[in-house]
C-alpha cells in the first residue's frame, strides 16, 4: 500500500495485493499452462503483486496526478510485475498512461456466480473449499469484463536491491537469484523441469540463473545432485522396462552395462586375436581368408606371387625331374 500526501494531508491511496492463483490473461501474457500448484503460487508470490484499488480524493482528480502517482507506486513495489484488472479499461485508458500495457480482457462462460468468479482468479477449490466472490459483487458485476494490464517492473526492482549499481551496469549485467528464488528453481528441476522452463515458470532471466550458477558454489552442487538423481531414476526405469520384457530396453541395457565374461566386453580377447594375426605368414593369412571365404585385396596376392627368377628356377626344376 502507497499513500498520496498533501502536506500532512493523504490524499491518495494504492493498494496492492497477493496475486490471484489463475488468470486467463496472465497465462496468456507470460505462456503458462496447466493447474497452478504450491509451487507455480510460490513463484507467483514472488515474482507478482495486483494492484487492486486506486482511490484519490474527488478534489484533485482531473489533474493527472493520479495517473503518476499509480506510475510511482508501481515502480517503488518490492515485486518485479504488476498486474491490474479494470471494467473501466474499455472506456478510459487510465492504466495505459500509468505505464501499463494492455494484453485482454477476461470473459466467463457465463453468468453464474461460480463462471464470474473465475474471472477474478477464483471458482477453484482450495482446502476443500470453492472460493468464490461474494454475492453481492456478483449481483453488481456479473455482466462485467475487465481488461488486464500488466507493469513491467523490473528494472527498478533490479535496482532497489542493488542501490549501488549504476543505471548503465543494471541493463547489461546480470542479477544473483534471491534465496527464494533458488529454492524453487531447484524444486522445480527435481520434478524434472527443464532450465528453460523453470525460468518461464518463474518468470527469471537464464542469465540471471547463469549467474548464480556460477558465483554460488551450494547452488551448484545441489544442482549436480539433482542431474545425478535424476539419470539414476533413468537408469532404474529402463532396467525395469528391461525386466519387464522391453527388447529395446534389453538391449541397450545390455550394450552399455554387459555382464562379466559376455561378448562386448572382450578387449583383451580381440587384442590376443591381433597379435596373434601379425605373427602369421603372407601364405597362412592367405589360406585363412580362403577358408573363411574372405577376398585379399589385390596388392596382398601380389606380394606372394612367386617372382619370375622364382618361377625360372622351378620350370628348370621341373624339366630335369622329368627327364629322369
Amino acid at each position: 500500500m502507497t499513500l498520496l500526501w498533501h502536506g500532512e494531508k493523504p490524499v491518495g491511496i494504492c493498494v496492492f495485493t497477493s496475486a490471484p492463483s489463475c488468470l486467463s490473461q496472465r497465462n496468456r501474457f507470460f505462456g503458462l499452462k496447466g493447474k497452478s500448484g504450491s509451487l507455480t503460487m510460490k513463484a507467483i508470490d514472488c515474482q507478482l503483486l495486483m494492484l487492486s484499488r486506486v482511490v484519490i480524493h474527488p478534489a484533485y482528480r482531473g489533474a493527472g496526478i493520479a495517473t503518476r502517482f499509480v506510475n510511482r507506486s508501481c515502480q517503488l513495489a518490492p515485486r518485479p510485475w504488476i498486474e491490474a484488472q479494470a471494467q473501466m479499461g474499455w472506456i478510459n485508458p487510465f492504466f495505459e498512461k500509468a505505464g501499463f500495457v494492455r494484453v485482454g480482457h477476461a470473459e466467463a462462460k457465463d453468468r453464474s456466480r461460480t463462471a464470474h468468479s473465475g474471472v477474478y482468479g477464483g471458482g477453484r477449490r482450495q482446502h476443500g473449499k470453492e472460493t468464490l466472490v461474494s454475492k453481492e459483487t456478483h449481483e453488481k458485476s456479473r455482466f462485467s469484463e475487465p481488461v488486464y494490464y500488466i507493469f513491467d517492473n523490473r528494472e527498478k526492482y533490479n535496482q532497489a536491491k542493488t542501490p549501488s549499481r549504476k543505471k548503465s551496469e543494471s541493463r547489461t549485467t546480470s542479477q544473483l537469484l534471491s534465496e527464494d528464488q533458488r529454492e524453487l528453481f531447484l524444486s522445480w528441476l527435481a520434478k524434472g523441469a527443464s532450465p528453460t522452463m523453470v525460468c518461464q515458470k518463474l518468470f527469471l532471466s537464464m542469465s540471471d540463473v547463469a549467474e548464480t550458477l556460477n558465483q554460488d558454489d551450494e547452488f551448484r552442487r545441489r544442482w549436480q545432485e539433482i542431474d545425478e538423481t535424476l539419470s539414476q531414476n533413468v537408469v532404474s526405469a529402463l532396467y525395469q522396462s528391461a525386466m519387464k520384457g522391453s527388447v529395446t530396453a534389453q538391449t541397450f541395457w545390455l550394450k552399455h552395462h554387459p555382464p562379466p565374461g559376455w561378448c562386448g566386453n572382450s578387449n583383451k580377447q580381440d587384442d590376443n586375436e591381433k597379435q596373434n594375426f601379425e605373427d602369421l605368414s603372407d601364405e597362412e593369412l592367405l589360406e585363412l581368408a580362403g577358408t573363411l571365404g574372405l577376398d585379399p585385396p589385390p596388392e596382398f596376392e601380389s606380394r606372394t606371387e612367386p617372382s619370375s627368377d622364382e618361377e625360372k628356377s622351378n620350370g628348370i626344376s621341373s624339366d630335369d625331374s622329368n627327364r629322369e
